[in-house]
């Protein structure tokens, strides 16, 4: 009875083994050979039921999983054992994820495991596709969030360089914003009115860096033919990106053993200098360099960088331009001043000259003194009329006019002041003489 029982189930293992719709395996222990393998497998993994009895479990894994596969096997295992998920290898050279689940039992009275493999590709894929999803997503929000506070940083940058039109003050103060925004170092070289170039600013969050970066800029100051960094930039305005600064260019930059040990001190890992470029040229540079955050500076930050360097440039033609401005008034004034001066240090016979003047400097366009008129000429008629002499000769009361009005002819070419001028300033040799017929026509003068 006992055996019957015994061939009855094993006639329905047999068939729930043979029948399982799951691919299943039974293999050695010891030698890692199938001893056995269901029509499931057969059709999953595409080997004949004789090809699988001829090899081994390592036989259906991809090469870079074989350790982990021994290093499993090898290692104490209960009877029955979810393995988890691995990768299998089919014959047409395919590889598929599934989840494993074993257990241990004799199998023709050598030490076996019975293996159930449920094939969980489409869900891996699934699984994989929404992981890139949500990391897609993750670097879009990320992106958003770098080029929303770019654009906030760069407001705050426009923000300061138009606050003031000392651009010393107002490019260190953006060099220390850059700091670490941008950069865990940033400096601002700047090409003055002589032609020289000057560091305006050397921004670090550590004050003992700032010091080294100035000793280094005092001991070794910065070649104008060197083959990269500002010098360069300076002369050719092409902007440079170095997204990795290897041990071999910090070598060859230094000049000696003590330079390239402050060069190492800086810890710099990546670095752009872009040009300051204005309306007159190339104004100075902007160096960025990343050191302790050890990010790698990308196309969009130099694209951010340029940016930047452009509003600095904008920021120190304006104020030179301002100041110009400024410079020319001052010398205006003072010239005006001295001329003023002069014209007051003549005395009577400058007075007439000044009232004549005058007009033609605060006239639109200088157009000239107005010629004289009528009631500038009473005082000597209205003498004739009180009984005053009539024999006064007319061309000396006409000498006397004309000697306090020939002194000038014309505006005061000191003052670069455009004068058109009328008769009486064109023609400083006809005087008021040249108007004596008409003024005798209309009574002005006395008739001999």
């Amino acid at each position: 009875m006992e055996v019957d029982q015994a061939s009855s189930g094993a006639a329905g293992f047999a068939l729930l083994f043979a029948s399982n719709p799951l691919p299943m395996w039974v293999y050695d222990l010891e030698t890692l050979r199938f001893l056995e393998v269901n029509d499931a497998a057969v059709a999953q993994y595409g080997y004949a039921r004789q090809e699988f009895l001829r090899m081994t479990i390592l036989d259906i894994r991809p090469a870079e999983d074989v350790p982990r596969l021994r290093e499993h096997v090898a290692g104490g295992r209960p009877a029955l054992q979810a393995s988890g998920a691995w990768r299998h290898r089919r014959r047409d050279g395919s590889v598929i994820d599934v989840d494993i689940v074993s257990h241990t039992l004799d199998f023709g009275g050598r030490p076996a495991a019975l293996v159930v493999a449920r094939d969980i590709t489409q869900q891996k894929r699934a699984e994989r596709e929404m992981t890139q999803l949500l990391a897609r997503e993750q670097a879009a929000r990320a992106a958003a969030e770098e080029a929303r506070q770019r654009l906030a940083f760069l407001a705050e940058a426009s923000r300061e360089l138009a606050s003031s039109l000392d651009y010393k003050t107002t490019l260190a103060t953006v060099a220390r914003l850059a700091v670490p925004a941008l950069a865990d170092w940033c400096a601002v070289d700047v090409v003055d009115e002589a032609g020289a170039t000057v560091r305006l600013a050397t921004a670090h969050a550590d004050p003992a860096k700032v010091a080294l970066a100035r000793e280094l800029e005092r001991r070794y100051p910065p070649d104008p033919d060197a083959p990269r960094g500002v010098p360069r930039v300076l002369r050719t305005g092409t902007p440079e990106l170095y997204p990795t600064i290897p041990e071999a260019m910090l070598a060859e930059s230094a000049r000696d053993a003590e330079h390239a040990r402050l060069l190492r001190a800086l810890g710099m890992r990546s670095a752009m200098v872009v040009p300051l470029v204005g309306r007159e040229g190339i104004v100075g540079a902007l160096t960025l360099v990343a050191a302790e955050s050890g990010r790698h500076y990308t196309e969009a930050d130099l694209a951010l960088a340029q940016e930047l360097a452009l509003r600095c440039a904008l920021a120190v033609g304006r104020a030179r331009l301002y100041r110009q401005a400024q410079a020319l008034n001052a010398e205006l004034e003072r010239r005006v001043a001295e001329r003023t001066a002069q014209l007051e240090a003549g005395g009577a016979g400058s007075d007439i000259h000044a009232r004549a003047v005058w007009p033609a400097l605060r006239s639109p366009g200088g157009r000239g003194v107005p010629r004289p008129r009528a009631r500038d000429e009473r005082p000597v008629a209205r003498g004739v009329a009180a009984g005053g002499s009539s024999r006064v000769p007319r061309r000396g009361v006409r000498a006397c006019v004309e000697s306090a009005v020939a002194p000038a002819p014309r505006v005061d070419p000191a003052l670069g002041l455009p004068h058109r001028g009328d008769d009486l300033l064109e023609h400083p040799g006809r005087g008021l003489g040249a108007r004596a017929p008409r003024r005798r026509a209309a009574g002005a003068w006395p008739a001999r």
